[in-house]
């Protein structure tokens, strides 16, 4: 079984599980399927043990990590969204998804919004249902795929 089908066998037996996929293949479909797949965070094995250890603390502490070169290669091309989203976005919610793409936690973005922590937490669920999001490496992905991240 490849790393894809073990993910989502892992979550069907584990849902709560968090993943760190940790690859040879530089291939953008396969990371975007392994995130699609529930991954929460992606490396390449050629990353360095400093790079893992906070891969591996930023998805334990509820992030999503994905490492530079593997973000880069996704927007250098990023990949077309073949299906529209059923629900739009709110502006907040907008604005909330593009701090999360930045790798804030809710307690920064509510320092940012200046909102309790029950409001933001309120918006992030709103964000991974109306975008059919797993995860908050979803919901980056999402973002890339609609257009919503400029660079």
């Amino acid at each position: 079984m490849n790393g894809i089908e073990a993910a989502k066998k892992a979550i069907e037996i584990y849902p709560g599980i968090k993943i760190v996929a940790l690859s040879m293949y530089s291939n953008k479909n396969y990371y975007l399927s392994m995130i699609e797949a529930g991954a929460c965070g992606f490396l390449l094995k050629n990353s360095s043990f400093q790079e893992v250890e906070k891969a591996i603390v930023d998805v334990y502490n509820d992030k999503s990590y994905i490492s530079i070169e593997i973000l880069n290669e996704i927007l250098k091309n990023p990949p077309k969204s073949n299906e529209s989203y059923p629900e739009t976005l709110t502006e907040r919610e907008t604005e909330v998804l593009l701090l999360i793409c930045k790798g804030l936690t809710n307690n920064e973005i509510v320092d940012q919004f200046r909102v309790s922590k029950r409001t933001i937490d309120k918006h992030r669920e709103n964000l991974l249902l109306k975008t059919q999001s797993k995860n908050t490496a979803n919901l980056v992905v999402f973002a890339i795929k609609n257009g919503f991240l400029n660079f």
